[in-house]
Order: C-alpha cells, then sequence, then structure tokens
C-alpha cells in the first residue's frame, strides 16, 4: 500500500446501538416515519406548482426564500442535470481511456470526478451561505414578535421590554453584526459562470484557496417535502 494511502481504524471500545428494522416497525409507527406514495405525488404536485408560480413571477409571497424547489424549476432543473452529466462524461472518457491502455487505476476515477465536482462543491457552499443568512433573518423576525409579545403582556411592569439591544444569538451568531445588509438578489448564476470562476488545473491540484468566497446563487424557499423515506 502506498505511504500516502490512509488505512481505517477503529476504537478499541465501540458503543454498539441496536437499530430496529421494519418489519419490527408497528402500522402506526411506519405512518409517522416514511411517506406513502401518494403522500409523496402530492408533494410533488404541490412542489411543481409552488416552483411555476415563482418562475411566473405569479407568487403570493415574492420576498420568501424558495429553497429546495430549484430542480422543479427548468433553469434549475438545467443546472443539477448539468452538473450530473458533465460528471458522468468525465468518468466514463477516463475510463475508456484506461481501457484502451488495458490500465486500472479506480484512484484517477475518483480525482477526475472531484475535479468536475468542484463547481458543484462551490455552488453548495454558495447556497448553504444563503441559508444561513436567511435563518438568521427569520431569527430576528421572531425575536422582534417576541417581544412585541412580551411588551403588551407585561406592560403593566415597571421594568420596560427593550425593544433594541438583543444580546441573543443564533446557531448563526457570526452575522449578528450591527449594521449588517441582508442581500436582496434572487438573481440565478449560470452553470458556465461558477465554471470559469474556478482554476481547474489548480483544482485538479487540491488547491483550496482559489475558490471564491461569493458566487450568487438560487435564492428559493424550503420545500414543503418532510424528511421522510418513501414507502
Amino acid at each position: 500500500m502506498n505511504k500516502n494511502e490512509r488505512r481505517v481504524q477503529f476504537h478499541p471500545k465501540c458503543t454498539v446501538l441496536e437499530i430496529s428494522t421494519l418489519d419490527e416497525y408497528t402500522d402506526e409507527e411506519i405512518l409517522k416515519c416514511w411517506y406513502t406514495k401518494h403522500e409523496f405525488k402530492q408533494i410533488a404536485t404541490r412542489s411543481q406548482k409552488q416552483a411555476a408560480r415563482w418562475e411566473s413571477g405569479e407568487s403570493s409571497m415574492p420576498d420568501s426564500f424558495h429553497r429546495g424547489l430549484e430542480i422543479f424549476t427548468e433553469e434549475g432543473e438545467e443546472i443539477i442535470t448539468s452538473c450530473i452529466q458533465r460528471c458522468i462524461d468525465a468518468v466514463m472518457d477516463e475510463q475508456a481511456v484506461q481501457w484502451e491502455n488495458e490500465v486500472d487505476d479506480y484512484d484517477r476515477l475518483a480525482a477526475v470526478s472531484a475535479k468536475v465536482s468542484r463547481v458543484s462543491a462551490v455552488y453548495a457552499l454558495d447556497l448553504a451561505m444563503e441559508d444561513e443568512q436567511e435563518a438568521q433573518r427569520m431569527y430576528i423576525r421572531m425575536e422582534k414578535k417576541n417581544k412585541k409579545t412580551k411588551k403588551v403582556k407585561h406592560s403593566s411592569l415597571t421594568k420596560p421590554v427593550e425593544e433594541e439591544g438583543d444580546d441573543h444569538t443564533s446557531m448563526c451568531s457570526d452575522l449578528s453584526l450591527p449594521g449588517l445588509e441582508w442581500p436582496s438578489s434572487r438573481e440565478s448564476p449560470s452553470f458556465e459562470t461558477m465554471e470559469n470562476s474556478l482554476d481547474l488545473e489548480q483544482v485538479d491540484q487540491g488547491t483550496d484557496a482559489i475558490l471564491p468566497r461569493r458566487v450568487k446563487a438560487l435564492t428559493m424557499h424550503n420545500s414543503p417535502c418532510r424528511p421522510r423515506k418513501v414507502y
């Protein structure tokens, strides 16, 4: 084995947790943990309608965050499909070259896949930053709403509830800064723009420093889907 390759090691003292199989679930537990085919079809239909309204500008909430509906829009589907297909094409091309030279280099296949997928990684990180900002914005809104509610309920108290100077922070505390201006852009990026922003030669060498800090990304609302499996 190459000295640069890492080995998998297991801790000598392991904690084993038994997980129930589907056969051990009651009918009620199954209904609570998994989607039925009918539920999943309803979710997909509702998501498609919401995405269509948002794309056409007919959404009743134009400022809402539509994360999760990208796949149901024409541009979002094109970006996602393009990312997947480019990775498949790159791996298949490399495999064809190896077969021609009678070589089986799985590490090279992985490297080719990682190189093409790096653009997707940048895109995903930027979407995560958008989600973080939206979560922080919603947190601030809830805090203001709670303060107003407390002020009404405790209006007879001698010590008033402060409207400003909130010291509470969320998990996104790095964004809890005075004078922070939230981005209002709802402009979608093109896959080519993201790809051109990277130096693929440096990416191939594993250089992370060249990754851009920001790439304009789709800012869409959470899909109504709950995190359950299809049963």
